[in-house]
């Protein structure tokens, strides 16, 4: 059986369509399976109000729309945001099993996104979402169908606008879905589904919680002491500005990255999909400039005040990035977990200038004061602690993105019939 699947994968991915299947709008699925768009399949509205100065820690539960690009992935149980009886009165009721489609974002990609309401109580939606519910089709099953690229593409040609891209009603009663005809079928890919979406959901709960109790350790560990000592920053470590890599020496899978401030995030050092990368080092750059995994990074613009660390080598320093080195009669981990202390960040937030977004000067940072022990081995020892829970979030978080990946692959191949459930 698990030859036939990948022997069918393979010929998909040559473009074959294997025997017993078709070829549909949004990729194969088997013959038996119904290809229809969601103007056939059930009926449409509209949620309204619920502006965000409405929303209240408690009373009435409702869905902005804002919450479902934050707050929700594929189905909830249970609304996050609240309202108080007058406005929810004066907006949408939705029930179990309705789809919620967002109607703007900023990219045409975002636009429509979807998630399924699967409570047992009565909720409200907000503003610029669109409703869908069907007796046809099941609706859980429908949700994790449009979290499939394939969906989300088509949905993106439909979306109209550029700074703000919209999506209406009467454009996703023209999407597409594929599924099986009989619905306890459907119902039963979207159990197994759900399984492997609580593994995520549960292990997302595991990394957050130890998050959250590294951020308590870091405010026990690093609270100043009677005998502590008060320095300057600039007396503790070397600041330096990164190359002005100019943007016709990028290419497209060059040997050495090229770090800005897009990879420097609030959690940690990221590499993305689109980082810019080059060739060959330039012959003007400086030795300090050329990255080494375990570096110490700082945002300088935009999100200021952000500190992480460099994860890989072959990675080169670019401008509105700086990088700190601690000097030797100091603990390097020690100042790096200072430096991700909160009230770093919302001392350079607070400094910081500019028009059009914020900038940090590294007169702010060298005067910026750091309290720690006048030992360096009790430094180190405060850090060993956090470098310990640092390795366990580490762990647990690539557990994480394993779970997300085996989520995903399980969604492509049961969602367009390519395993196909007895």
């Amino acid at each position: 059986m698990q030859q036939e699947i990948k022997e069918r994968i393979d010929l998909i991915n040559k473009g074959i369509v294997p025997a017993g299947y078709k070829k549909t709008p949004v990729g194969i699925c088997p013959v038996d399976w119904d290809v229809n768009v969601y103007n056939n399949l059930g009926e449409f509205s509209k949620g309204y109000g619920i502006p965000g100065y409405s929303m209240i820690d408690n009373g009435v539960p409702c869905v902005g729309y804002g919450d479902i690009y934050t707050k929700y992935y594929i189905k909830f149980n249970l609304a996050k945001c609240f309202t108080d009886e007058i406005t929810a009165q004066e907006s949408r009721k939705i029930s179990k099993d309705t789809l919620l489609f967002t109607g703007s974002g900023e990219t045409a990609e975002e636009i429509g996104k979807c998630v399924c309401y699967c409570g047992d109580e009565d909720i409200y939606a907000g503003g610029d979402i669109i409703l869908f519910n069907s007796e046809k089709v099941n609706t859980l099953f429908l949700s994790y169908q449009q979290n499939l690229w394939s969906f989300i593409k088509e949905k993106a040609r439909l979306g109209q606008g550029h700074s703000v891209v919209h999506i209406y009603p009467y454009d996703i009663a023209k999407v597409h879905a594929i599924f099986p005809k009989v619905l306890a079928e459907q119902q039963k890919i979207a159990e197994i589904l759900d399984c492997a979406t609580k593994q995520v959901e549960l292990q997302e709960q595991l990394v957050d919680k130890l998050k959250l109790q590294k951020k308590a350790l870091m405010q026990k560990l690093l609270t100043p002491q009677p005998d502590w000592q008060k320095l300057k920053l600039k007396n503790i470590i070397n600041f330096y500005n990164g190359y002005a890599f100019k943007s016709e020496t990028y290419v497209k899978n060059g040997a050495f990255y090229v770090i800005t401030i897009s990879n420097v995030k609030d959690d940690g050092f990221v590499l993305q999909e689109d980082t810019s990368t080059i060739e060959k080092i330039p012959t003007d750059i400086r030795e300090y400039q050329i990255l080494r995994k375990g570096d110490v990074l700082i945002s300088m613009t935009g999100n200021v005040g952000r500190v992480c660390k460099v994860e890989c080598d072959n990675c080169l320093l670019n401008q509105r990035v700086g990088k700190i080195e601690v000097k030797k009669e100091f603990d390097k981990d020690f100042i790096f977990y200072s430096l991700q202390s909160y009230s770093f960040v919302e001392k350079m937030k607070l400094l910081a200038q500019g028009a059009a977004q914020d900038n940090m000067s590294v007169k702010d940072i060298n005067n910026y004061i750091i309290y720690l022990p006048k030992n360096k081995e009790i430094q180190s020892k405060i850090s060993n602690l956090l470098i310990k829970i640092d390795k366990e979030i580490e762990l647990q978080q690539k557990l994480l993105e394993q779970y997300k990946l085996r989520q995903k692959a399980l969604m492509q191949l049961l969602l367009t019939g390519i395993v196909k459930v007895v």
